[in-house]
């Protein structure tokens, strides 16, 4: 529930009447991390328009999960956009409500030297998200040669895994960067959430360096 936000968005800040009850006795020890000059910008993660209308009711930062629920995607951003823009005057959010809506989208991402070696490491991002789907929990599996292979994990609901992996780009850097421009002009996004599944971790990071540098080039 929306109203229930609020008061959760506080923690932390300056002036908090929660923060006495963790204060340290005079002259002893702080406890627990410091939050000294952090403010982190809150955002509200969301799959759907339900979400949606929290972020925009609120006017927070609204962060699509098109990772694993695209074809919600487009209503969701729309409807908060719709929201955060009929807030009026007359009835302001909080202090730190938004003018204008800030809008991120979540997606699938495997970039490697060649377009074969993409879609190979590929395979274990299918194969996790078929295992979620089967309800078959698991460790992320090697690549597999073949690319069907992530189907016997959720038998009679290919479907589903297909559609929930509908948001990704795999291929080559300069490829991929470029269709990542198209999709953020096409949703007017302001910012891209990519995810990565590789089973080897200097893989995972590489797809990361690669993007990064065709990115900025």
């Amino acid at each position: 529930m929306p109203e229930r936000v609020p008061g959760s968005l506080l923690l932390g800040s300056p002036g908090n009447p929660d923060d006495a009850l963790h204060a340290p006795e005079p002259g002893g020890p702080a406890c627990g991390p410091s939050r000294e000059g952090t403010h982190p910008t809150v955002w509200v993660l969301g799959s759907s328009v339900n979400g949606a209308r929290v972020a925009g009711r609120l006017g927070l930062p609204f962060a699509v999960a098109s990772h694993f629920a695209p074809v919600q995607a487009e209503a969701a951003i729309a409807t908060y956009r719709s929201v955060l823009e009929s807030r009026t005057e007359d009835a302001p959010g909080p202090q730190y409500a938004l003018d204008v809506p800030r809008v991120a989208a979540a997606v699938n991402v495997m970039v490697a030297p060649s377009q074969e070696e993409a879609r190979l490491l590929f395979s274990t991002a299918m194969a996790a998200a078929a295992r979620i789907v089967g309800n078959r929990p698991g460790p992320l599996d090697p690549p597999s040669q073949d690319p069907e292979a992530w189907r016997a994990y959720a038998p009679g609901r290919e479907g589903a895994v297909e559609a929930a992996m509908s948001l990704s780009f795999v291929g080559t850097a300069d490829d991929v960067a470029a269709r990542l421009r198209e999709q953020a002009a096409r949703w007017d996004l302001d910012e891209i959430l990519v995810v990565t599944y590789a089973h080897d971790p200097a893989l995972r990071r590489r797809s990361y360096e690669l993007l990064a540098q065709a990115w900025n080039a």
